[in-house]
């Protein structure tokens, strides 16, 4: 680590490999306008980074920025992959725009505490523990064109009431375990797998299908004009599931295998 290293600007630089600025403490900004691949641990404990600017990267490698805790906001517009661990414990991050992004990795922003809102409406895929510990994480978190959602990935995720899964049809066990997540906005003609333990102690569920739990009251699940269903893979615990008349309301299957 260059501890004296305060900017780096490399305006020609299109691969930045493993380990270039990793404890570069005192680094506070970088400037790569055609750099397209950030190596594993690239900017590793850059404890002082607080601004970065790739217009043009497209694979974020793992661990490339964990533990840069200074850093507040990302703006990766190209940024197709985020691989696993790659933001993790970025304490201060607030908010991150990823509008061309395709995969986030597992425990990708894991315990990133003050991360309020995610835009990634182009997201396919979210892994395991990628948001766990994101105890701010709101409602504006985006992911409308999300088909998995990984084991854990939303775990502890206090403040989260609504999430935007149109096109999802898989989630993880425990993936929205110990939130408050009221509403999962669904629009989709294909079969939903839901495993038996995703709402596993969510606080504040309320809607079409009641399940009698400690912690969970009833889960809301809106498929505007199509037939949906949702697959568990067995009976989620020992005690009555009741699904309300729904004659006005958009079909809803529950399936046990």
């Amino acid at each position: 680590g260059c501890r004296a290293l305060k900017s780096a600007i490399l305006s020609y630089c299109e691969v930045i490999y493993d380990y270039a600025f990793a404890k570069c403490t005192s680094l506070e900004y970088a400037y790569f306008p055609i750099c397209s691949l950030i190596g594993s641990f690239a900017f590793n404990s850059c404890a002082g980074l607080k601004n970065v600017v790739f217009p043009t990267c497209k694979d974020i490698s793992e661990y490339a920025f964990a533990e840069c805790t200074a850093l507040e906001t990302i703006n990766f517009p190209d940024c197709q992959n985020i691989s696993e661990y790659a933001f993790a414990e970025c304490t201060a991050l607030e908010t991150i725009n990823f509008s061309n992004c395709t995969n986030i990795g597992s425990h990708a922003f894991e315990h990133c505490s003050e991360l309020i809102s995610v835009y990634a409406p182009r997201c396919v895929s979210i892994g395991e523990f990628a948001f766990s510990g994101c105890k701010k994480l709101q409602a504006q978190s985006v992911f409308k064109s999300c088909s998995y959602v990984g084991s854990w990935a939303f775990f502890g995720v206090n403040l989260l009431s609504e999430l935007i899964l149109y096109s999802c049809n898989y989630i993880g066990s425990g993936a929205f375990d110990r939130t408050r997540l009221s509403r999962i906005y669904l629009r989709s003609s294909s079969v939903c797998i839901m495993h038996n333990s995703v709402f596993h102690q969510t606080l504040s569920l309320s809607g079409y299908e009641t399940l009698s739990r400690p912690l969970m009251k009833s889960i809301n699940v809106f498929v505007p004009g199509s037939l949906f269903s949702v697959y568990l893979e067995k009976p989620p615990f020992n005690g009555q599931l009741s699904v309300p008349s729904m004659s006005t309301q958009p079909s809803l299957f529950l399936n046990y295998y």
